[in-house]
């Protein structure tokens, strides 16, 4: 992990920058700290750790045991803070945290009222069942002229999108990619649903950073403002789209009709995303409910085998017998 810091990499502003961030946003820190773990713990890290930080590259070959190593070595907020000001953390633990949080200037995160998901879920339509998120992100791109001037010209509509949470870190970074999602039902594309819950289909909660305040376990479903384009494909039922608009092209169901609350975006410069919904599962509240049986399953199996044996044995005597010819005459 390195020497005690003296800090040679980062500067003493950007230390004070990084204490101030984490102690002023520390839910938008720990998403961003669970997102980046979940991608470099991932089997797919090549693919999913992108971008890479630059330091973990050593003559063109990336160190992923290094980086995970220091990845999984950061401490929680409260005791990360004291380490950044007494200066007892390490110097790769301060380069990784201070590059993932603000060096990265393609986004900000900010978390949000619980409020605005009332208003998403009026834009985009009640979901099928209720269901809330446990936390609300805003994410606000530094450069957004691509898609304002479309949005002037045919207006937008919400929909979601949803992945594995090792997926995130790269989409927030990088947007979503039509080529690489791997659902070609209905042709390729980025697909979305203005239905929360079909896409929770496709978030499974999955481990991110241990010391995370979001969850031992967490989902994420990126809410996206779409560009009403004609190139966008959806049913015809949503919002009395073209005849092109709801029929496939390449899909595995040529010439069928894109179903109801689906949306597919080939076109990656006609959605953007405004807001990261964040579903958390404490893990070990559930397991102290059934914690009980957990610790103790083979005991309870052998006493309930040993009932069961004994339950046989009264059956079968005499006694019992004598019993049941008793009370049936």
């Amino acid at each position: 992990m390195g020497k005690l810091i003296n800090y040679p990499y980062v500067e003493m502003a950007s230390r004070n920058e990084l204490v101030t961030l984490l102690r002023e946003a520390p839910l938008a820190c720990d998403l961003s700290i669970t997102l980046f773990q979940s991608a470099a713990n991932s089997y797919k890290h090549d693919s999913l750790l992108r971008p890479f930080p630059p330091f973990f590259i050593d003559n063109g070959e990336r160190d992923i045991d290094r980086l995970r190593s220091v990845a999984n070595g950061i401490s929680k907020q409260e005791v990360l803070w004291e380490q950044l000001e007494n200066k007892t953390t390490t110097n790769d633990v301060c380069e990784l945290l201070a590059w993932l949080l603000i060096d990265l200037k393609t986004f900000t995160l900010k978390i949000a009222p619980h409020s605005v998901f009332e208003d998403l879920q009026q834009r985009t339509g009640r979901s099928s069942y209720n269901i809330r998120p446990d936390y609300v992100f805003k994410v606000d791109y530094l450069d957004d002229s691509r898609f304002s001037s479309q949005r002037e010209t045919f207006g937008t509509f919400y929909a979601y999108h949803g992945s594995r949470l090792e997926n995130f870190h790269s989409i927030l970074h990088h947007g979503l990619i039509s080529h690489l999602n791997k659902n070609s039902v209905f042709g390729a594309g980025t697909y979305l649903s203005s239905d929360l819950n079909v896409c929770m289909l496709y978030s499974p909660a999955s481990r991110g950073w241990q010391h995370s305040r979001l969850g031992t376990n967490i989902s994420c479903i990126a809410v996206c403002e779409v560009i009403n384009h004609p190139d966008v494909k959806k049913s015809s039922t949503e919002g009395k789209p073209k005849p092109q608009q709801s029929k496939v092209e390449g899909g595995e169901i040529p010439g069928a009709s894109i179903p109801e609350k689906y949306y597919i975006v080939k076109n990656n410069e006609l959605l953007q995303i405004r807001y990261i919904l964040v579903f958390g599962q404490k893990v070990q509240t559930r397991t102290s409910r059934r914690g009980f049986f957990s610790r103790h399953k083979f005991a309870v199996i052998m006493c309930l085998y040993l009932l069961a044996l004994i339950f046989i044995g009264f059956i079968q005597s005499p006694v019992y017998r004598q019993y049941i010819h008793k009370f049936l005459r």
